[in-house]
């Protein structure tokens, strides 16, 4: 932000909530605290930053068409490759030119029909480029829905949830089912007999410092120390 300030000083940066509306279900976050700490301290807190209340899902259309681009920034996990972000849906609902974190396959396409700017994880200045280079040469939202329609028409609902009707109206059994099932029931065996081993092994040990220890041999070993040996 504050490279961008420096070529835009109109710029606001405005976030949908500070936090969750129900601290039952998603406890304060560290992470948010210390950054409204850092815009209270730096004086951005109402100027350059804004913090809404939470905004109830069928109210943030006309948030959306408001702005000038969209920003859905998160790490690099394994899960990011199969997520689905509702806000990057939310963004080509509304034709909006965003940024996004690299890593997941929405991203992608979002790149790819024109709509995103993807950058890596955790790189400011990729941010900031990104971000300036919508800035500088916004484009029309009505191309950007031209553009964009196919996407759209790909992932509205009622298509995307055709492949789990077809499945539930005729279940089946995956191809290779049984040979997975084959390779399960192996490495459930052989957990099996490794956990009977591990145990097996643990009662023999116990059994021989209970032989140790037991009052037999421990005159055994007063005799054979008399002997100048050792017995066990």
């Amino acid at each position: 932000m504050e490279r961008v300030l420096r070529h835009h000083p109109e710029v606001r940066l405005v976030f949908g909530a500070a936090q969750h509306y129900d601290e039952r279900v998603v406890p304060p976050m560290s992470k948010a605290a210390q950054f409204l700490r850092w815009c209270q301290e730096k004086g951005w807190l109402g100027r350059y930053v804004f913090f809404l209340d939470w905004i109830p899902y069928d109210r943030r259309g006309p948030y959306l068409l408001e702005a000038d681009v969209g920003i859905s920034l998160h790490d690099h996990p394994l899960e990011s490759r199969y997520a689905v972000r509702a806000r990057s849906l939310d963004y080509l609902w509304a034709s909006l030119p965003c940024v996004l974190s690299a890593g997941d396959e929405l991203a992608d396409l979002m790149k790819t029909h024109g709509l995103a700017r993807v950058v890596p994880p955790r790189d400011p200045c990729a941010v900031a480029d990104a971000l300036l280079s919508w800035l500088d040469n916004p484009p029309s939202r009505e191309q950007l829905a031209r553009q964009t329609m196919p996407l759209r028409d790909r992932l509205r609902w009622s298509v995307v949830v055709r492949p789990i009707e077809a499945f539930l109206r005729e279940p089946h059994m995956a191809p290779d089912a049984p040979h997975a099932r084959r390779r399960a029931l192996h490495w459930i065996g052989l957990r099996v007999e490794n956990d009977r081993l591990r145990s097996e092994y643990a009662a023999l040990r116990a059994h021989l410092e209970a032989v140790r220890r037991g009052r037999i041999v421990r005159m055994l070993n007063r005799i054979y120390r008399i002997w100048g040996r050792a017995f066990l």
